[in-house]
């Protein structure tokens, strides 16, 4: 259900095309910049050596994150709002150090649920 994956989460700031150009050649597993930011992909094993090719200066925060390799979309409202609920529980728990989930909220619905 998921896959462990190295994560790197660069700076707003970062030059887009040069950060992806470095990541590819490193051996990214995918690149994400469709957001305001650029996250870069790779194996675990790849971290280090994608992190030195991007730079320390790019680079916000990296670690290593469990990726869903399928996600499951919820629209309905009542259904978000008891997820939430359940995924904050855990969070609050001192036993629990990580809630990975699969989910998929589309961004309207989670704004209206949040407010």
């Amino acid at each position: 259900m998921f896959d462990q994956k190295g994560v790197i989460y660069c700076k707003p700031s970062a030059d887009t095309d040069e950060v992806s150009l470095a990541a590819i050649e490193a051996g990214a597993d995918d690149i994400d910049d469709s957001g305001e930011q650029v996250v870069v992909y790779v194996q675990p094993a790849n971290l280090e050596a994608a992190k030195a090719a991007i730079g320390e200066d790019n680079i916000e925060n990296s670690d290593i994150e469990k990726i869903p390799s399928q996600t499951v979309l919820l629209e309905d409202e009542q259904k978000v709002r008891t997820l939430t609920r359940l995924i904050d529980a855990l969070e609050d728990l001192d036993d629990v150090a990580n809630v990975t989930a699969n989910f998929d909220i589309p961004e309207e619905i989670l704004e209206r649920v949040s407010a």
